[in-house]
C-alpha cells in the first residue's frame, strides 16, 4: 500500500472512532440535556425575532410619531433637495426606503417594512436636528415632564435646540452637554447645516 492510501484509511479510521465516541456521549444524561437546551435555545431565539419584529411594527403603528428633518440631499443633477425625517418617540425613519433593502440592518428592515405600508402621520417639527440628538433632547424632557403633552414638548424641544445652537460654549461644555444627554462625548453634530449630506 501507498503513502496516500495509509493517510486515506488513517483518516477514515479516525472519523469512525469519532462517531462512534459522539454516539457513546449521546447517551451521557449531561450531554443529552445540553444537546436539548442547545435546540430549545434556537428556538426560543428564533421566537425572540419574529416577536421583536412585532413588537416593533406596533410600536411604530402605535406611536403619536413627533418627525423632525434628520437629513437633506441635494441631487445636482436634478437641481433638488430631498429631506428625510425621523420621529423623536419611536426612531423610525423614511431615509431607509432610499436604500438598498439587502444593506438594511434587522431594525432599518422593520422601519422599511412599516413605510412600505404606512404613510407618516404626525407631528413635523420645521427645524433640522440629527436624530440621536432630537431623541436625546426629547428623553431628557419626558425625564423631567413626564406627562406633558405632545405640543408642549415640541415647543420644549425647539427652546431647548434654540439654546444649543445660540448660546456659545467651550468645547469641554459641549463634551459635557453630550455626556448628559446620553450621546458619545465627540458628537458634534449640533447645528442643521451638520446634517445635511451633499452628493
Amino acid at each position: 500500500m501507498g503513502a496516500v492510501t495509509d493517510k486515506y484509511n488513517n483518516l477514515v479510521q479516525e472519523k469512525n472512532n469519532i462517531v462512534k465516541r459522539l454516539k457513546e456521549l449521546e447517551e451521557n444524561e449531561i450531554v443529552k440535556e445540553y444537546i436539548e437546551l442547545n435546540e430549545r435555545n434556537d428556538k426560543l431565539y428564533n421566537q425572540l425575532i419574529s416577536s421583536y419584529k412585532g413588537l416593533k411594527l406596533e410600536n411604530y403603528y402605535n406611536c403619536k410619531h413627533i418627525f423632525v428633518k434628520s437629513s437633506t440631499i441635494y441631487e445636482s443633477i436634478e437641481g433638488r433637495s430631498y429631506s428625510y425625517y425621523g420621529c423623536i418617540k419611536c426612531g423610525l425613519a423614511n431615509n431607509v426606503l432610499d436604500e438598498n433593502k439587502n444593506n438594511l440592518t434587522e431594525e432599518e428592515k422593520i422601519m422599511y417594512e412599516f413605510l412600505d405600508k404606512n404613510s407618516m402621520k404626525g407631528i413635523f417639527v420645521k427645524e433640522s436636528c440629527d436624530l440621536s440628538l432630537a431623541k436625546a433632547i426629547y428623553n431628557k424632557i419626558i425625564d423631567n415632564y413626564p406627562n406633558i403633552d405632545d405640543h408642549t414638548a415640541v415647543t420644549y424641544f425647539k427652546k431647548a435646540l434654540y439654546d444649543i445652537r445660540n448660546v456659545k460654549v467651550s468645547n469641554e461644555r459641549k463634551e459635557n452637554r453630550a455626556k448628559r444627554l446620553s450621546l458619545h462625548a465627540n458628537f458634534n453634530k449640533w447645528y442643521g447645516a451638520d446634517i445635511t449630506k451633499w452628493q
